[in-house]
Order: C-alpha cells, then sequence, then structure tokens
C-alpha cells in the first residue's frame, strides 16, 4: 500500500496561506455588510443627507467619540446588538447584559453614534403620539439625550404601537423630483417632513417664539433599534438623515394630570406656569393654524417655562389647541375626555357641523388651561409682541411666492395660509381672527363657554389629600386662582357661545367700534 506523502509547508508559505484567508475574510464581510439594505446605498438617499439646520442657530450634536472602549469598530461587524456602549460607560455593561442579549449576535458594540431606548410607557404616550413613527430616547456620546424620529427608513419591519402598521423601510420621497403633499407628519415620508420640520422652525424664529422649541436637527446616525424584546430588538440601522430634537426640560401637563384630578403638584406645576410662554404659544399656535397642541405636548420645567413638542401638524384651517376655548383638544380637556355628546347640525351655517354641547358635562383640570385665564382681561386683542408683530405686517405685505421661498416652505398652500393669517391677526386683532375661524372650521364644533381659571370655584375634582396639602401650603383661597385673573373684556364675553356667523358679526361690531374710537382719539387736535 502506497502512503501519499503530506508536503510540510515552509514557514514563508505558511505566512502566505494565513494572508490570503485574512483577505478572504475581510472580502466575504465586505459584501455581507454591501448587502445590507441601507438608505445610503442609492444616490437619491445620499441626496437626503441635509447639512446642519441653519434656522435653528449653532445647536449642533456631537456624535459618539470612538476609540478606547475596545479597538473594534463593532458596529460594523454586528448584526444585532443589545447596547451601544461610548467611553466612560460602565465597564460592567458587557457583562450585565451579555447574559440578556438572547439572539443578538452582539452584547455591546462601539463605533455608534446614538445610543437608543424604547420611552417607557408614560412617555410613550407623550412622545409616540399616534402616527405609527419611529420614536426612540437616544443617548450621545457626550451624555446628551434627544427624542429621535423617523416616518420612513427603519429597517425590519419595526413597529412603535401594536395597532400600528410597520414604520416602512423607502422613504417615497426619495427621488429628488417627488413633490411633497400637503399635510404633515406624512408617514412614508423623509425629506419631506425634514424639509417641513426645518421651515416651521425659522417661521417661530421669525415670530420671536424660538425659546419655546426645543434645538432640532437632521443628521446621519448609525445605531441600532432598541432592544426591548420584539422581533426587531437591537437590529443595525444607518440612517443619512434622521430627526433629532432635545429632550423636553420638565415634565407634559397631560402626563402631571393623567388621572384627571388636582393634585397638590400639578396645582404647584399649573400655578408656576409662566404666562409670557402660554400667550405666546397660544399667538403661535393660532397664527402657524396648529391642529396638535394636546397636554401631552405642552411641557412645564421646574422655573415655570414651557417647551412644545410635536409641532409639525400645522398650516390648517381647523384650529385644534387645549387652550383655545371652541376646539376638540379644549373640549376633551375641559370635559375630561367624557363620552361626546352631538347636540345637532347647523343647517343655516355654510358648512353643518356637529356641535358638541359642554353645559351638561362636568369640568376637569383642563379648565384652566384656557389662554383666557393667562391674558389681562381674557383677550389678546393687537397687544402682540413687536417681534411677532413685526412678523405679521412682513409676511401680510409680501407675495406668497416670497414668503415661501424665505422660508423654503414644503408646499405652496402653507404660505397662502400664513398671508391669510397674518393679514386676519393684523386687521382684525386675535379675537375676532379666532371667532371667524372657529366659526369656519370644517370640523366638528364645540360652543366657547366662560373660562373657570380657579381650582375651588370651579368644583374641579382634587385628590384626597389636596385640600389639606392645600392649607398646609400656606395658600389662601385667593391662590386658588391660576393665571393673571382680572374681570373678562367686552369683547372676551362677546365670544362666549356658539360660532355661528351672527355670533362673528357681534364680536366684529366691538372690535371694529374700539378701532373707530382709538382712530378718533387720535385725530382729535391736542389743546
Amino acid at each position: 500500500m502506497l502512503i501519499r506523502r503530506v508536503p510540510v509547508l515552509k514557514p514563508r508559505a505558511w505566512f502566505k496561506y494565513t494572508l490570503a484567508l485574512v483577505a478572504l475574510s475581510f472580502v466575504f464581510a465586505r459584501a455581507r455588510w454591501n448587502s445590507f439594505p441601507s438608505p445610503a446605498v442609492t444616490a437619491s438617499r445620499r441626496a437626503a443627507i441635509e447639512p446642519p439646520c441653519a434656522e435653528c442657530g449653532d445647536r449642533s450634536y456631537s456624535t459618539a467619540t470612538r476609540g478606547d472602549l475596545g479597538r473594534s469598530n463593532t458596529y460594523e461587524t454586528c448584526e444585532t446588538c443589545a447596547a451601544c456602549v461610548f467611553p466612560g460607560d460602565a465597564q460592567d455593561l458587557a457583562l450585565e447584559l451579555a447574559t440578556a442579549s438572547g439572539r443578538a449576535t452582539c452584547a455591546t458594540c462601539t463605533g455608534c453614534d446614538l445610543a437608543l431606548e424604547r420611552v417607557n410607557k408614560h412617555d410613550e404616550k407623550i412622545y409616540s403620539g399616534n402616527s405609527g413613527a419611529f420614536v426612540a430616547r437616544g443617548r450621545t456620546g457626550r451624555g446628551e439625550v434627544v427624542a429621535v424620529k423617523a416616518h420612513c427608513g427603519v429597517r425590519g419591519g419595526y413597529r412603535q404601537v401594536e395597532k400600528r402598521d410597520e414604520v416602512p423601510f423607502e422613504c417615497v420621497d426619495d427621488d429628488e423630483e417627488y413633490v411633497c403633499p400637503m399635510n404633515y407628519p406624512s408617514v412614508g415620508h423623509g425629506r419631506c417632513n425634514r424639509a417641513h420640520m426645518r421651515a416651521v422652525y425659522a417661521v417661530v424664529r421669525d415670530m420671536g417664539f424660538e425659546d419655546l422649541l426645543p434645538r432640532t436637527k437632521s443628521t446621519m446616525v448609525k445605531t441600532f433599534l432598541p432592544w426591548d424584546g420584539s422581533s426587531t430588538a437591537g437590529l443595525k440601522q444607518f440612517f443619512p438623515a434622521i430627526e433629532l430634537t432635545d429632550w423636553a426640560r420638565g415634565v407634559s401637563i397631560g402626563e402631571a394630570g393623567r388621572d384627571g384630578v388636582v393634585t397638590m403638584d400639578l396645582f404647584k406645576l399649573i400655578k408656576a406656569m409662566n404666562a409670557s410662554d402660554y400667550a405666546a404659544m397660544t399667538l403661535m399656535d393660532v397664527a402657524l393654524g396648529a391642529r396638535d397642541r394636546h397636554p401631552l405636548n405642552i411641557f412645564i420645567a421646574t422655573d415655570g417655562r414651557l417647551t412644545l413638542i410635536d409641532n409639525e401638524d400645522v398650516f390648517s384651517e381647523n384650529l385644534d389647541a387645549v387652550q383655545i376655548p371652541g376646539t376638540t383638544h379644549n373640549w376633551f380637556s375641559v370635559a375630561g375626555y367624557a363620552n361626546k355628546t352631538c347636540r345637532g347640525a347647523r343647517a343655516t351655517e355654510p358648512t353643518t357641523q356637529c356641535v358638541r354641547d359642554l353645559a351638561l358635562v362636568p369640568r376637569s383640570i383642563g379648565v384652566v388651561l384656557d389662554y383666557r385665564c393667562w391674558v389681562n382681561g381674557g383677550e389678546i386683542g393687537f397687544d402682540y409682541p413687536p417681534k411677532f408683530k413685526a412678523f405679521l405686517k412682513n409676511v401680510a405685505e409680501a407675495s406668497a411666492e416670497a414668503t415661501r421661498a424665505k422660508y423654503a416652505l414644503a408646499h405652496p398652500s402653507h404660505a397662502d395660509f400664513l398671508k391669510r393669517r397674518a393679514h386676519s391677526l393684523l386687521t382684525r386683532g386675535f379675537e375676532l381672527t379666532l371667532k371667524h375661524a372657529l366659526a369656519t372650521a370644517v370640523d366638528e364644533q364645540y360652543d366657547i363657554t366662560p373660562p373657570c381659571c380657579s381650582t375651588f370655584a370651579c368644583a374641579l375634582p382634587t385628590s384626597n389629600d389636596f385640600i389639606d396639602g392645600f392649607a398646609r401650603a400656606g395658600f389662601t383661597a385667593d391662590d386658588a386662582t391660576v393665571g393673571v385673573g382680572g374681570a373678562l373684556s367686552d369683547v372676551a364675553l362677546a365670544m362666549v357661545g356658539e360660532n355661528t356667523v351672527h355670533a362673528v358679526e357681534r364680536v366684529e361690531r366691538l372690535v371694529f367700534a374700539r378701532l373707530r374710537t382709538a382712530l378718533d382719539s387720535r385725530a382729535e387736535p391736542s389743546a
């Protein structure tokens, strides 16, 4: 029997074979990465990467500091990861996650721009909303906490909530020729949504109310989905551009009052609310035509200052804001989300609306969120801050085309709306503009009831320890009133009631009579 002799390789030959195997492994890994369906693989996706938001000022976010926490950039080699880690993170984090990482290819990964986690149960009410968009809490390499939001471009079939569809991977507006739609935010859109947010920020900045909004930007991000036990847990993601927003300071009014009763903590929170911020929010929402200003989108910090989130849903004729009487969110807040009963449609109006009746509905804490509690006499009138008034004048006098170009508005109708609303606020004042908007709304209508700005006078539901805590804190009955207080003006009183054509005319007569009196007094010769 012949025995074939196995050749013995010399050391130099072994080195060549080893080098070849390493090169082959690199080629395989590279090919595997290239097969990853990243949004970056198409030229149109690359075109969607925006520079830092010029309108947002010098507010750029830092990305992860790479280097000394492991020598390999494991983002490139891991398909799934339980957690992104940065230099300075606790070194035992990997050991903790290794036992819980399950099917993840890596327990911890370096090389990420953000470490993501799902918002918790209560935060999810605040940040997730009802649009079905991807929303998470992110942490940067420098410890900054941001809200991360995307309406498309998420790999793997991620669902924000079970009742919603998967967040699509493909963005329908990748094509630069795609015409952006009129309504926002819109699931399936990336470039258009981000452009819309930049435009809204630019408009609010010129109004003089940019301090109400958290800083925001669009940037490229490499990360992994939150390790949340779902089928997409820890899945690798690459976003050529995604929206990052500062995590809001303080607590949302909706979260603080989620039990529907007045607690001592909730009372102190609302009592300390900055009245100027509240009036500014009201002006901003009416000027923008906001329709998503509910209590979960209003945050109050310990110093009373406000931060407003979810400001995309604007430029609508159907105004909807918790602080505006006669709107759906106000009705829900005042009535404590009671069952709605339709009193009947008005056939005499230009459009027939289902009118909701608040007369027999018990009041909840939302009643003191009425803007009339937070301005003198329950009326704003023509008392606008100088910068806001200058904004209205500029928009009213400019063409719609010039306004659209100035703010890079995503749709022509947005510029048309701003021009109409600015002209109305300048010539009619705030209350008459509001009454007209409510009377011509195409959605449901709600009668305007008198404001009630006291937790005692309004007979609001309170927690068991509120009365005792109220006295122990040194408050008196007068302190139960929130806002600026004071009797209602004649215009504020005229606003109460139905939102009909006749009601608009009633307010109009009062406003214009004032204007004529003011003009006559100016025309009188001085003695």
